[in-house]
C-alpha cells in the first residue's frame, strides 16, 4: 500500500533483530524506499541505512512532500504512516511538511495534537524550519519542539504565537519548546517561552535596551532571566545596568564577553532586588 504526503520529510528508524542479510540497514532502507516511491504528493524519498552489528541494522527514511500540501492531506498522510508503523512494528517515523518535521507514533490522539501544533509554525512566514520530535524513554516519550527564524526580532513573537490559545501547543505532548535564529545570523537569539504570551516581555525589553546601545553577539531569553554575550570592547557593567533598568523585575541578568573577545573585563551579573 502506498502512502502520500506534501512537503513532508518522513524520518524512519527501523530495528531488525534477526535475518539473513549482513547489511540490514541498507536492506531496510531499500524496502522503505520501494514502499513509498511513487506516492502521490511525495517529491522524493530519502533513505539512510546503517549496519549496527552483523544481522542487526536500522534505517532512516524521509518522505519529502510537495510544497504547500494542504493540512487535511498532511493529517491523512499522518494516519497512513501511523498504520504503516503499526503494521511494521520495528519502525519509528516522522513527517516533515513545509519544512517542519514532526514525529508520528502509534497513538492517534497524540498524532492529532502534534499535527495541530505543526500547523502554527508551518503557516508562519517568520519561521524557516522546525522540528517537533519525541525521544523514546523507559518511562514513555519526551516531546520537544524546536523552531527556527531568520530574524532575531521574530524569535520572541514566534514563541508567543506558539504558546497562544489556538496554536495547539497546550494540547500537545510537547514539554520542551525553544525558538532560535538561523545559524550565522547575528545576533544569535535563543528563546525559551513561558506558558503564556507576554511571559518574555521583560527579557525582551532587557535585550532590546542593550542592543540599542551596544553590540550583542548572542542572547538567551526565558521567563525570568536574560543572558547576553557581548562583542569585543563592550562595557559589560553599562550593558548590565541598561538591562536591569529596562527590566527591573527579572530574576537574573547576566552579561558576558563573547567567545574570542577580550577577557580582561569580568562577567557582570545581577539579581533582581528583593520585593
Amino acid at each position: 500500500m502506498r502512502r502520500s504526503t506534501g512537503v513532508v520529510a518522513f524520518a524512519l528508524t527501523v530495528q531488525l533483530l534477526s535475518g539473513c542479510a549482513i547489511d540490514k540497514g541498507d536492506a531496510l532502507a531499500e524496502e522503505f524506499e520501494e514502499d513509498w516511491r511513487g506516492t502521490p504528493d511525495v517529491a522524493r524519498v530519502d533513505t539512510h541505512g546503517q549496519k549496527t552489528l552483523p544481522f542487526l541494522g536500522d534505517a532512516r527514511g524521509t518522505l519529502v512532500l510537495e510544497d504547500h500540501t494542504p493540512a487535511d492531506r498532511v493529517s491523512e498522510l499522518t494516519g497512513e504512516l501511523r498504520d504503516y508503523l503499526a503494521a511494521n512494528g520495528s519502525y519509528t517515523g516522522s513527517i516533515q511538511a513545509d519544512d517542519i518535521t514532526f514525529s508520528v507514533v502509534e497513538d492517534k490522539g497524540v498524532d492529532i495534537t502534534v499535527v495541530a501544533l505543526w500547523k502554527s509554525p508551518a503557516a508562519d512566514d517568520r519561521v524557516v524550519a522546525g522540528e517537533i520530535t519525541d525521544s523514546p524513554r523507559i518511562s514513555g516519550h519526551a516531546w520537544g519542539a524546536y523552531v527556527e527564524t531568520a530574524e532575531p526580532a521574530d524569535a520572541v513573537r514566534v514563541a508567543d504565537a506558539l504558546v497562544s490559545e489556538g496554536s495547539g501547543y497546550r494540547a500537545s505532548p510537547v514539554t520542551y519548546l525553544t525558538v532560535y535564529t538561523t545559524l550565522g545570523v547575528t545576533p544569535e537569539v535563543r528563546v525559551f517561552p513561558g506558558e503564556e504570551p507576554g511571559d518574555l516581555d521583560e527579557a525582551l525589553a532587557a535585550y532590546q535596551a542593550v542592543a540599542a546601545e551596544q553590540s550583542v553577539v548572542r542572547a538567551t531569553l526565558d521567563h525570568g532571566s536574560v543572558y547576553l554575550s557581548m562583542a569585543a570592547g563592550a562595557d559589560l557593567e553599562a550593558a548590565r545596568d541598561l538591562a536591569r533598568e529596562a527590566a527591573p523585575s527579572l530574576r537574573s541578568v547576566e552579561v558576558a564577553p563573547g567567545i574570542g573577545t577580550a577577557t580582561a573585563t569580568a562577567t557582570a551579573t545581577g539579581e533582581a532586588p528583593p520585593p
